[in-house]
């Protein structure tokens, strides 16, 4: 058994933007030359979020428009010192989450037919960083 840890980057350029992994990912995953395991995916965020989901940009809109149904940026927020879209995030962190694990089979990630995952910005734009466990033969 063989166990890589490794760090990709990206860069966010707005709040809710949604950035698919899976090309950094299954370069990482080639790069380690495993090619039967799998992959933990997590991020090391507190304003951020990993979906799973399609890679139709009209269900990235409808995730955000529940969004912000369910977590109002009007509301009273005892975290406001850094303003509502922070609080905002720091919930919706914590009820999306910030981890995510597939299996990898023949070197890359095995995902659903129309399975996408993808780094959600909850805050505002930067770089991130998101950490890979790849474990297997």
């Amino acid at each position: 058994m063989k166990l890589i840890n490794k760090t990709i980057t990206i860069q966010t350029t707005k709040l809710y933007e949604f950035v698919g992994l899976e090309e950094k990912i299954n370069q990482a995953i080639k790069e380690s030359g495993i090619k039967e395991g799998f992959c933990l995916i997590r991020i090391g965020h507190t304003t951020a979020s990993l979906v799973v989901t399609e890679k139709d940009p009209a269900v990235h809109q409808d995730f955000i428009r529940n969004l912000k149904r369910i977590l109002p940026e009007k509301q009273r927020w005892e975290h406001s010192y850094e303003g509502p879209i922070n609080a905002r995030g720091h919930q919706a962190t914590a009820l999306f989450g910030s981890t995510h694990w597939s299996p990898v089979k023949n070197g890359e990630l095995s995902l659903g037919t129309w399975q996408g995952i993808f780094f959600v910005e909850l805050f505002e734009a930067r770089a991130r960083g998101i950490d890979l466990t790849i474990l297997g033969e």
